[in-house]
C-alpha cells in the first residue's frame, strides 16, 4: 500500500526559536506487511516568522495498531536567520491507539553569518 499524508504540528521545545513553531511536512509511505519506508519534505515556521527546509527519510514497523520508527533528517535551506543552514540528525516515532503520535528529532545546525545577514 502506498500513502501520502499531510501533516501539520506545532512544535514543543527548550530551543525559545522553535517552541510553539509551526511544521508542515508531505510524507509518502509504502507498506508492505509490518514493514513501513517513508520519505518526505517538510518546513518549519519559527515564532518570529523565519523558515527552515528540510527532507526526510526512514523506516518503522506495525505491530497491532501500534507504530515504530527511526530515520534520518537533513536540512536543505531557509530564511532570516536561518539562510543557509546545513546539517541534520536522526529522529524516532511511535504511535498507537493509546499512545499519541510523538516524534524525537535531534541533530545539528550550522548557518554561517555571511548568509544569515
Amino acid at each position: 500500500m502506498i500513502k501520502q499524508i499531510t501533516e501539520t504540528w506545532k512544535y514543543t521545545s527548550p530551543n525559545k526559536e522553535f517552541d510553539g513553531a509551526l511544521g508542515i511536512a508531505v510524507d509518502q509511505q509504502e507498506i508492505v506487511g509490518d514493514q513501513l519506508t517513508q520519505k518526505g519534505y517538510a518546513m518549519s515556521r519559527s515564532t518570529d516568522g523565519d523558515e527552515t527546509y528540510f527532507t526526510f527519510q526512514g523506516t518503522g514497523k506495525l505491530n497491532g495498531q501500534e507504530i515504530s520508527g527511526s530515520g534520518t533528517w537533513q536540512w536543505t535551506g531557509g530564511t532570516g536567520k536561518f539562510k543557509g543552514v546545513k546539517g541534520g540528525g536522526p529522529f524516532t516515532y511511535k504511535a498507537g491507539p493509546n499512545l499519541p503520535l510523538s516524534f524525537e528529532w535531534s541533530g545539528e545546525a550550522e548557518i554561517s553569518a555571511n548568509e544569515a545577514a
